[in-house]
């Protein structure tokens, strides 16, 4: 073709160009339908359909969830982080003061200055050793895909469901992905 342009011109490539367009419109059509829905395909549903392959057994899910402002009234402790390369357990027990925990649902909160994430996580009857309280299914334990975090240093924070009632604070741990 650059041998062409030199020899015939700027116009007359045009002209053979759009000759060649003409001739060939559907087939062009088509292949351009195929490879439009292949890159749709890649950008919107092949993430979701290959981190269900990815999943790791036992993994937290990141929840879509509006976060209230911090709150004071959760009663909570963290047991231990444990970092691994594929994944990062959080274990600990939290609840909402003057509340059951029967049927609340615990979340973990990793905070960064550019990202928030969400993840559920399991719960158990938590023994309480020091403390005279009974709020026993408060323990939780969160499995962190570390593929899904970004790169970042991130606060640990609890974010309690209970009925109506929903309470978010931040713990002095600090989770950091590099």
């Amino acid at each position: 073709m650059a041998i062409l342009r030199g020899v015939m011109g700027n116009g007359r490539m045009c002209v053979i160009m759009g000759e060649w367009l003409r001739s060939h419109r559907r087939p062009f059509l088509v292949h351009s339908l195929i490879l439009s829905g292949f890159l749709l395909f890649c950008i919107f549903l092949s993430g979701p359909l290959f981190d269900r392959f990815e999943a790791i057994d036992g993994e937290s899910r990141s929840q879509n969830v509006s976060l209230p402002a911090e709150t004071d009234n959760i009663l909570h402790h963290i047991d231990g982080v444990e970092g691994g390369i594929h994944i990062t357990e959080v274990r600990g027990w939290a609840f909402v003061v003057g509340k059951g925990s029967d049927n609340g649902q615990v979340h973990v909160v990793l905070k960064s200055d550019r990202k928030c994430y969400v993840l559920d996580t399991k719960s158990w009857p938590y023994a309480y050793n020091d403390l005279s309280i009974d709020y026993h299914p408060s323990g939780f334990l969160c499995n962190i895909p570390m593929r899904k975090i970004s790169t970042g240093e991130y606060v640990i924070g609890i974010y309690v469901e209970e009925g109506d009632v929903q309470a978010l604070q931040y713990t002095d741990s600090v989770l950091v992905k590099s």
